[in-house]
């Protein structure tokens, strides 16, 4: 009896807390102003101020050819959840690379809040509105680091595979990521290494704006070589059994998820995708409970920061 009571307490308490956190949002949404947002409104607030940002709209975010690279991800990857692993290889890393592009698009979305160059060289003011640049710099090297992860467990796992089964395969791929490598490497330190007082929107901006057209055309065109035709063992070349490929994704997986802890990664992930997207396949425990309400709290000060905030507040910068 102690044993089941035990069993349904531990149970309950997450759930308890869950809807009490739901509950907030819910009765939080009717005490907005101009610029706080709060429950499932924040990520439509948070898309209309970026759509509206001048800084956002001269950028390389609104560039035509990149635009061009993300509607090619986003045909692969906004379709049901395909059945079969061959489909799965490319589905899934195409909602990847979304969740490198709208996380990255956060990430320069924010950082004028926090300029040394617009704001003077006192350390405060330099921290922004909120005071909280230590929060943003973690936000926006995660960003970051996910796409330098994401790169290295294609590395490990998927790439060698592919390159065994079908040389040359990766030979394009491996070019592209190398005509960038060296400006991601540049713009990770920076954001590593920036304090309140060093940090500037315009160079940090600058550097993610030289290597956005670069990045998104590889993350588009690795898609083609992922696509289920070429990967299938039907296909004409040497493809792969389902059994052999669920292998393989499951091991991408795995190898990703390795390189950072579950109170980051899956806030992360999460709230740089559209609100029930079926990306990440997980349980709906997990998207429902787990993620915004277990693994959310230890860095929930960061997570305003993200394309699609689950936190009651969001401070939105001013247009400029």
């Amino acid at each position: 009896m102690n044993l089941n009571l035990k069993l349904l307490t531990s149970l309950l308490i997450p759930f308890l807390g869950f809807a009490a956190f739901r509950a907030l949002n819910h009765n939080n949404n009717n005490l907005g102003s101009n610029n706080k947002f709060t429950g499932e409104g924040n990520s439509m607030a948070v898309q209309h101020a970026m759509a509206a940002d001048a800084a956002m709209q001269r950028s390389m975010f609104s560039d035509a050819g990149v635009l061009v690279d993300v509607d090619r991800i986003r045909t692969i990857a906004e379709v049901p959840r395909p059945a079969s692993a061959a489909a799965k290889t490319g589905w899934a890393m195409a909602w990847m690379h979304l969740v490198i592009w709208n996380s990255w698009k956060a990430a320069y979305f924010h950082a004028s809040a926090f300029s040394a160059s617009t704001q003077g060289q006192d350390a405060n003011k330099a921290q922004g509105s909120q005071g909280d640049f230590e929060n943003y710099k973690i936000y926006a090297r995660e960003a970051i680091k996910f796409l330098v992860d994401h790169h290295d467990a294609e590395e490990e796992t998927l790439f060698p595979r592919l390159e065994e089964r079908m040389p040359g395969c990766m030979k394009a791929n491996e070019e592209q990521h190398q005509s960038f490598l060296g400006e991601l490497g540049t713009l990770y330190t920076y954001i590593q290494t920036a304090t309140p007082s060093t940090f500037d929107a315009s160079v940090f901006r600058s550097q993610m704006d030289a290597i956005l057209p670069p990045l998104m055309a590889h993350l588009a065109s690795e898609l083609d070589t992922l696509s289920p035709s070429l990967l299938s063992a039907s296909s004409a070349t040497s493809g792969f059994s389902e059994e052999e490929l669920t292998e393989i994704n499951l091991a991408t997986h795995k190898s990703q998820q390795s390189r950072s802890p579950s109170n980051i990664a899956l806030p992360l992930v999460m709230q740089s995708l559209p609100p029930g997207c079926a990306f990440p396949p997980a349980p709906g425990f997990v998207k429902s409970v787990v993620g915004p309400w277990m693994v959310y709290w230890k860095y929930r000060a960061v997570w305003k920061y993200t394309a699609y905030p689950w936190t009651w507040e969001v401070v939105v910068p001013a247009p400029q």
